[in-house]
């Protein structure tokens, strides 16, 4: 069974508000759960939940060792003063990304990330220069696998030709398929790359019936929910756990919910209800 992912984009500021202790209680059920992968990124909370993480290690040392390091860099938040807390630019240039690594070791408390992440591709990235930064911390073990998010196949392959790239993330769910129409996910398949999928609810649009306007998706979701025994919610990560190497970031901070997500990427759909959940999704008919 391919586990999805324990996200922390909203266990922090962004969220929760969760305090070290209770994250680490989280993490810790996620483990016992069989969820070990921790999705991570420098910007989340406002720059503030990497070191929230760190802080629940720093109170279960024990726990870093149970856990798989899935860290994101390469976007730079807006600076005190600037436009708007909203503001940010991508920077993945030798010297912006040396500070988000040194700082994301430093506010993770660890010695290793497990796979790190560019966060969004850099326009003004040298592949050659990214690998020369790199291709050293792989070499010593400082950082276990190289990945990509939310780039085109043509950016992944410029990477690739300078650096090992072991796995991709990228939005998709039954509301945001495009990554299956675009050729992004085939290309992440073909590569044998580890895909992640962001926001595998469609940002809870799709548990929102006043949100989607297919006449057809309440009927259809409401039917496929009965059927498989499913609430709506592990029905759309079954969804995308059905679609080949694929594995969901969760966004819960509720334990439950995990288990409910693992029992859910159990087993695939049959083709017949994957294809009615997409076409009621979408409102039209596949070609």
């Amino acid at each position: 069974m391919r586990t999805p992912l324990v996200g922390t984009m909203r266990l922090g500021s962004w969220g929760a508000h969760l305090a070290p202790r209770a994250v680490a209680d989280f993490l810790a059920a996620c483990a016992d759960a069989g969820v070990c992968d921790v999705d991570l990124a420098n910007i989340y909370g406002d720059s503030t939940t990497n070191r929230l993480v760190g802080a629940a290690f720093a109170l279960r040392p024990e726990l870093r060792a149970r856990l798989r390091l899935i860290a994101k860099v390469g976007i730079v938040l807006a600076e005190a003063g600037s436009s708007g807390p909203g503001d940010y630019r991508y920077d993945s240039s030798v010297a912006g990304l040396q500070r988000a690594i040194a700082a994301s070791f430093t506010d993770l408390g660890v010695e290793r990330i497990d796979v790190l992440m560019l966060h969004r591709m850099d326009f003004l990235t040298s592949a050659t220069q990214l690998a020369e930064l790199l291709q050293p911390m792989l070499t010593d073990g400082r950082i276990g696998a190289f990945g990509v998010s939310n780039a085109t196949p043509l950016q992944v392959d410029l990477l690739a030709s300078q650096l090992p790239v072991s796995a991709h993330q990228f939005e998709l769910s039954v509301m945001q398929s495009c990554a299956l129409f675009d050729g992004t996910h085939a290309h992440s398949q073909r590569h044998g790359f580890d895909i992640m999928a962001w926001s595998p609810l469609g940002g809870g649009a799709a548990l929102d019936p006043q949100a989607v306007s297919s006449p057809q998706w309440q009927p259809t979701l409401v039917r496929l929910c009965d059927e498989h025994g499913l609430t709506p919610a592990q029905l759309l990560l079954r969804w995308v756990h059905s679609v080949p190497g694929t594995r969901a970031v969760l966004g819960t901070q509720r334990i439950e919910r995990v288990i409910e997500a693992c029992h859910a990427a159990a087993q695939p759909l049959p083709h017949t209800d994957w294809y009615a959940l997409l076409e009621a999704a979408r409102g039209v008919r596949l070609p």
